[in-house]
């Protein structure tokens, strides 16, 4: 009984998300397809805003990434031009993102997994790491410090979504400061397209909440294109 009322409750929701798949805040163009970035509560795409796009190409990988939409939290954005350099993007945002070599390029679910091996070297095992103990212990009040981020999980909601969830090390001034993000990686009309949803580390209680709020958007946007 449990099963078939877990799956009436996954069939509410995508009807719920087909319902508003129309409902963009914004559309942008990558290469030869259209993307619709569906609205979030609580939070503003807005990379088109010049102020947050001068801060969020700062923030490229490299010359070959192409930001397709930076959602900030309402109050962030609108109180940007009065303290936007001191407060940065807030917690949480997101970044929507590809790249120039994949433009206009098919790919298809055998191209997640492939991508995914090469992912998981990017990072340290959570599992075996040194600052296991300590992360679980003292929650997010800790001055710590690490060198490569720490993967805590890999999972996927969809065949055409894989998702990573990272520990990042961020020195601000004599300060190490965590960051919990997901990183994602979708395909949307046979084009691979990624998106990252920061937040700030509050301890391991709160990585499934974040999860879900990562995950919604990763479905709605795959329902709204």
């Amino acid at each position: 009984m449990r099963k078939y009322i877990l799956i009436l409750l996954l069939l509410f929701n995508l009807s719920i998300l087909n319902a508003q798949s129309n409902d963009c805040n914004s559309i942008v163009n990558f290469g030869d397809i259209e993307i619709c970035l569906p609205n979030i509560v609580g939070m503003n795409e807005c990379f088109s805003d010049p102020l947050v796009k001068i801060n969020a190409d700062r923030l490229k990988a490299d010359d070959n990434e192409v930001i397709l939409g930076i959602y900030l939290l309402d109050d962030i954005y609108k109180s940007r031009y009065n303290n936007f350099l001191e407060n940065g993007f807030g917690n949480p945002y997101i970044k929507v993102y590809s790249t120039k070599l994949t433009k206009g390029v098919y790919v298809d679910e055998s191209t997640l997994v492939e991508l995914s091996s090469v992912i998981r070297l990017l990072f340290d095992n959570y599992e075996e790491s040194s600052v296991k103990s300590n992360l679980e212990s003292f929650g997010n009040d800790l001055n710590i410090s690490f060198g490569k981020p720490l993967l805590l999980e890999e999972y996927e909601t969809s065949p055409k979504i894989k998702s990573f969830v990272v520990l990042f090390n961020i020195k601000s001034g004599d300060e190490n400061i965590v960051v919990t993000t997901v990183l994602n990686t979708l395909i949307i009309k046979n084009r691979l397209i990624f998106f990252a949803y920061y937040d700030e580390y509050t301890g391991m209680n709160d990585i499934n909440k974040t999860k879900a709020s990562n995950d919604y958007l990763a479905l709605s946007l795959l329902v709204g294109n």
